[in-house]
């Protein structure tokens, strides 16, 4: 069983889309490591902003920390995901990771993932939450995340990914992008990334996509709605 709390379910939706309706593995390995390298290009593009804006001491001094009451209150984890999408995958925990991380200046990171590269059939999943000290820097991390993201899928992929934003489909917050991702016009996942004042929240899937409004608002809003009790 996962270590972590339980989150607050939300109903099942009924009309989730399913990439492959034949039943055969929703995704390829190519898929998830296409996933993959949208986070850890997020990771490249955040720590080129930190040395450059800030100065490598402040990477250097970052320390994890443990998760605190409210740390997971916006973080959309595997139980939950796979309510909303109805996909009968059972979840191996051993893919969960996630870490808090607090930085030199007092802001902080919470990261979330869930990655079983062996099994073709698993989800990949990866939800961040950043908060930072005032509004200047919760934009530059807005921005940087998706940047990062787009970078690491583009250089690092062995795919040709488009990534097709989607606004009139879900927004949120004083800042957001929402987009679906897609190999050979085969949609394959969502991505998604928004501001509130100085908080920062970031969603990316790939075995599941969906290009339905209200489908979206079934996953996004509990957590989000959540996202200001998140405080160091």
């Amino acid at each position: 069983m996962s270590n972590l709390p339980p989150q607050q379910q939300t109903p099942q939706p009924q009309q989730w889309v399913n990439p492959n309706p034949t039943g055969l593995p929703r995704q390829s390995n190519n898929k998830v490591w296409i996933i993959v390298a949208a986070v850890i290009g997020i990771s490249i593009i955040g720590g080129m902003l930190l040395v450059v804006g800030l100065g490598a001491l402040y990477w250097a001094t970052s320390s994890e920390e443990p998760l605190g009451p409210n740390d997971q209150a916006a973080i959309v984890d595997i139980d939950m995901f796979l309510d909303w999408s109805g996909d009968p995958y059972a979840p191996d925990y051993s893919g969960e990771k996630l870490i808090k991380t607090r930085f030199l200046d007092g802001s902080y990171d919470v990261d979330y993932d869930f990655n079983v590269p062996e099994d073709p059939d698993a989800p990949y999943l990866n939800c961040n939450i950043t908060i930072e000290k005032n509004k200047a820097d919760a934009n530059v991390s807005y921005v940087s995340m998706w940047t990062g993201a787009l970078l690491g899928m583009h250089m690092l992929g062995d795919a040709d990914v488009e990534v097709t934003e989607r606004n009139d489909i879900f927004r949120w917050g004083d800042e957001s992008t929402f987009a679906i991702l897609s190999v050979d016009g085969e949609p394959f996942g969502n991505m998604f990334s928004a501001r509130k004042e100085t908080r920062v929240f970031f969603i990316i899937f790939s075995g599941t996509y969906t290009d339905d409004g209200e489908v979206v608002n079934d996953l996004l809003l509990p957590v989000l709605s959540e996202l200001h009790t998140c405080a160091p």
